[in-house]
């Protein structure tokens, strides 16, 4: 039986050191076992006859200089098995970019490169699962962030970050004591993850890049004297205004904040915490003091 035209199985090659990118356009293509290393640009997958259903097994995908992955336009998806992707800065080179496409599925293998999703008329859910996140360059960008769906990645000592709902995530504590005074805001300035660059350390504002619901996780250790129960709280701020109280646990000359709140957002609303104390001397500590913020819906 003759194959269709687009339709095309290779297995055990090798693309490296090359000055152009290895381009696979059309549906019904299978790659096993491959090579597209150090390149100046690596794997391109675009739109093209029956686009593009096709099938990457076991395929080393690394340190190609402009990018490692880009797929552009392809809207009947693509699955990337077992196949490693190695990028050589946090900035970039050697990217997976993810560009106005659906349906793409990258699973059980290694990433450590940064990924670009971008939105366009054609864009859908995007799905990264159950790879090992294996260094520090893996780091999220561009407005489609809100389409890719991850699940299951891991590094070597736990489950990765990069496991969010909707790529939502933020976690950053406190590097050194933050003097207060009433009407102060709370500000978390030693930022461990913000995978969309949501939450201002230097201001303590978090703005919501999408609508949907999100959990605030927020722990803090206050110290000071005449830190009375009676009035001195934490007022929750929804876009500048008073939206909720949060009640303080005291603990001989400290003050403990523990406290999960869930509130729906619109894309651009703002959220922040700001102080209502009575006291002097008041500071919140580095120890115990954290927010975490993740959309869970």
């Amino acid at each position: 039986m003759k194959k269709p035209p687009d339709a095309e199985a290779s297995g055990g090659f090798a693309v490296q050191g090359d000055q152009f990118e290895f381009s696979v356009y059309g549906g019904n293509n299978m790659f096993v076992n491959c090579n597209i290393v150090d390149n100046t640009k690596g794997l391109f997958l675009g739109e093209g006859g029956n686009h593009a259903h096709g099938i990457f097994n076991g395929c080393n995908i690394n340190h190609n200089t402009d990018y490692n992955l880009y797929i552009q336009n392809v809207s009947l998806g693509e699955n990337f098995n077992g196949c490693h992707f190695y990028g050589d800065t946090i900035g970039g080179l050697g990217k997976i970019v993810i560009d106005n496409s659906k349906g793409i599925n990258i699973n059980n293998g290694h990433i450590d490169a940064y990924i670009e999703v971008i939105n366009g008329t054609n864009s859908g859910l995007n799905y990264i699962s159950n790879n090992f996140i294996a260094g520090t360059y893996t780091t999220l960008n561009g407005n489609g962030l809100s389409k890719l769906v991850l699940k299951g990645n891991f590094t070597d000592t736990s489950p990765s970050p990069l496991n969010t709902i909707s790529s939502v995530y933020v976690e950053s504590n406190r590097s050194t004591p933050q003097s207060i005074t009433t009407g102060d805001k709370l500000i978390f300035d030693n930022e461990l993850f913000d995978l969309q660059g949501a939450y201002n350390n230097s201001t303590g504002i978090f703005t919501a890049p999408y609508d949907g619901l999100y959990e605030f996780n927020l722990n803090a250790v206050f110290t000071g004297s005449g830190l009375l129960s009676s009035n001195s709280f934490i007022e929750v701020l929804k876009n500048s205004a008073t939206y909720q109280y949060i009640g303080l646990t005291l603990g001989g000359s400290i003050a403990l904040l523990n406290s999960t709140i869930i509130i729906r957002l619109s894309a651009t609303n703002t959220i922040s915490f700001q102080t209502s104390f009575s006291g002097s001397g008041l500071a919140m500590d580095t120890v115990g003091s954290f927010i975490k913020i993740r959309k869970i819906e």
